[in-house]
């Protein structure tokens, strides 16, 4: 028998003579020693882990010490290897796994922005020239206080970059010593104006940082007579005493709420001595009246009516007048 030399294909490296049967050929991945197949004449075979070469076998996953690169990626690609994390001089950002180095991604949050592969994150705000750690920051608005100025980062994959926009627009940003930090939204500190935060006049409540007039009927009342004899078949007048409890004029509607059995009747409002009177017909065709009542006191409107002549002698209905939609003034 012959003495077993490594072969390469059919020829022998180191012997004129044949290689028997147990021996194989260079670049099979079996790395046969008895042939005197080694790294030097078959590095195919025969790589070795930590020599400092990524060979054709090894990979980030199989040699890491070998096959990474100090900037994450490996020796034969682009990409950010998380297998590379801690090898060569790596300190990888893990969330650029398998991007390529040099593209930009966003954090979970979308606040912040980071290049890979071993950039960390920094806030949006912080990028594009503000400085402020935070993804947002408080200016001011003269007409309701806080505004914000927001940072985000936005795209997909490895195309991200951060933006920013406002609540209002950038012209009602003003600079932060002129406003108001700490409007409660309440009647007393409502809304920002002029560096101050300013109240609610008695006839306002406010809600959302801004005064609005109060709209309740609660301190609203009407009084007339309680029974009235009409004549069938000609106009009618009976007074309507409108009475407000509140310390600012309100506004007041005035209706029949059960116009529907009175329709035939002719009935209509006049003005005696409220203010800003005024008359008109509702969506039903029915008429109301609109007019403002002085705080702590009183006005009066007439409520003129014609029944049908054919109404019973001595009969009994009842007109229920209501009040809605009161407001201050």
């Amino acid at each position: 028998s012959y003495i077993d030399y490594y072969c390469s294909g059919t020829s022998c490296l180191y012997s004129t003579h044949t290689c028997d049967s147990r021996c194989y050929s260079c670049g099979d991945g079996k790395c046969d020693s008895s042939c005197g197949e080694n790294n030097d004449n078959c590095p195919w075979d025969c790589s070795v882990c930590g020599n400092g070469e990524c060979e054709s076998t090894e990979s980030v996953n199989t040699c890491p010490q070998d096959c990474c690169q100090s900037d994450c990626t490996a020796t034969y690609d682009n990409t950010c290897h998380l297998e590379c994390n801690g090898y060569n001089g790596c300190a990888m950002n893990p969330l650029c796994n398998g991007y390529y180095r040099n593209d930009e991604i966003c954090s979970s949050n979308w606040e912040s922005l980071a290049t890979c592969c071993e950039g960390g994150f920094e806030n949006c705000s912080y990028i594009l020239g503000d400085g402020n750690t935070y993804g947002y920051y408080e200016c001011c608005n003269d007409n309701r206080g806080i505004v914000y100025h927001n940072f985000y980062c936005t795209g997909s994959g490895g195309d991200s970059y951060c933006v920013e926009s406002y609540t209002g627009s950038q012209a009602e940003c003003n600079t932060a010593d002129e406003c108001c930090q700490n409007c409660d939204d309440t009647n007393t500190s409502c809304y920002c104006s002029n560096g101050l935060c300013q109240s609610c006049s008695p006839s306002e409540a406010c809600s959302n940082y801004t005064c609005s007039s109060i709209s309740s009927c609660d301190d609203i009342d009407i009084s007339a007579k309680r029974f009235f004899e009409a004549i069938p078949g000609v106009e009618n007048e009976m007074y309507l005493t409108l009475n407000n409890k509140n310390d600012v004029p309100y506004s007041v509607h005035i209706y029949i709420e059960n116009k529907y059995e009175y329709g035939t009747w002719n009935y209509s409002f006049e003005n005696v001595t409220c203010m800003n009177f005024r008359e008109y017909i509702d969506s039903d065709g029915f008429k109301e009246s609109v007019q403002d009542i002085p705080s702590n006191g009183s006005c009066e409107i007439k409520f003129k009516f014609t029944p049908p002549k054919d109404v019973t002698a001595g009969s009994s209905y009842r007109m229920i007048i209501s009040i809605k939609d009161c407001s201050s003034v």
